[in-house]
């Protein structure tokens, strides 16, 4: 072997450990993003000002998995009355959305044929979005697969409480007041 070869030899093993050693991609991680506020206001990101449902709902991260909660403060039950259709939960994310988490909520524990004694604390009204919106049929529109609704009390909205888009079979809608 010539010189040339060993070298160009001894330059591809370089090469080779060199990607063998690179650090690993690391994959986006799924987050909580806790709703604090019942208002709906220009959006401009959760923060240390507090965190809307809409906001919440443009922050989801491209990883699935991720989850929205409820810290409102008070008693409750808080109503949150968005001013213009809430945006879609997009095909990129699943995510899981939690009224149950706001705090004195509670899941049922009756039996199948029993009546619930969940405790909805959240609730979605549709009342103050303009007629003349043509997408305001809807509280919340989901096209993502993977995608969970629970927890929450949708009223007063045109058409339909819950919109399932393109993966409606893998959208979970339970414990809901629609």
């Amino acid at each position: 072997m010539t010189a040339a070869w060993r070298g160009l030899a001894g330059l591809a093993l370089v090469v080779a450990l060199a990607a063998a050693f690179q650090p690993a991609a690391v994959p986006a991680h799924a987050e909580t993003i806790t709703v604090t506020s019942t208002a709906d206001g220009a959006p401009d990101g959760c923060d240390t000002n507090g965190c809307t449902l809409r906001e919440a709902i443009l922050d989801l991260g491209p990883a699935a998995g991720d989850t929205i909660s409820f810290d409102i403060a008070g008693d409750g039950p808080h109503t949150i009355k968005p001013l213009t259709t809430l945006p879609a939960i997009a095909e990129a994310t699943s995510v899981t959305i939690n009224g149950f988490t706001q705090p004195g909520a509670s899941e049922s524990t009756a039996g199948p044929w029993e009546p619930t004694n969940a405790d909805i604390r959240i609730i979605l009204d549709g009342s103050e979005i303009p007629s003349s919106d043509p997408s305001g049929e809807f509280g919340l529109w989901v096209s993502a697969a993977g995608t969970t609704i629970k927890g929450l009390s949708i009223v007063n909205f045109a058409d339909e409480g819950i919109k399932t888009g393109t993966f409606p079979s893998s959208v979970v809608i339970r414990g809901n007041y629609i």
